[in-house]
């Protein structure tokens, strides 16, 4: 009697698993925003512009090319020739001030995929420390 209640304590966990197992799962759409070109400001810019998606233009804004690659094209502030930044040098003893950037890249999301999204996630790889992510559309 014993290990029959102990078969059924193991089977019933895995007929509910496996039962589970053929639902099929809604098809993953990915926009891979290292495919697009990238704008860098120093500064906040177009924060407070919502739905504003237009691409930047001027010599204010430096253009970071699109990945060449699959593995991604990180960003980063301190490698940019962005005017005005001081040059890093090492070893670096004091800190910098803190300062605000804006990157801006455009995507587009059709009608039709957008109405067979359910929860839509943005996923970063690696994010550095004090972020805000504004999504205008």
């Amino acid at each position: 009697m014993h290990n029959i209640f102990k078969a059924i304590l193991l089977a019933v966990p895995m007929m509910i698993l496996l039962g589970s197992c053929g639902e099929e799962l809604e098809p993953r759409f990915e926009i891979d925003l290292n495919q697009h070109t990238a704008f860098v400001r120093e500064g906040l810019h177009g924060v407070d512009e919502p739905g504003s998606a237009n691409l930047p233009s001027g010599e204010q804004w430096e253009a970071i090319a699109p990945a060449r690659n699959p593995g991604g094209r990180p960003i980063r502030i301190h490698s940019l020739k962005l005017p005005g930044m001081p040059a890093r040098s090492f070893p670096q003893w004091s800190d910098r001030p803190v300062q605000d950037f804006t990157i801006k890249t455009c995507f587009e999301v059709s009608e039709s995929l957008l109405l067979r999204m359910h929860s839509p996630t943005l996923q970063m790889a690696h994010i550095g420390e004090q972020w805000k992510i504004y999504l205008n559309g």
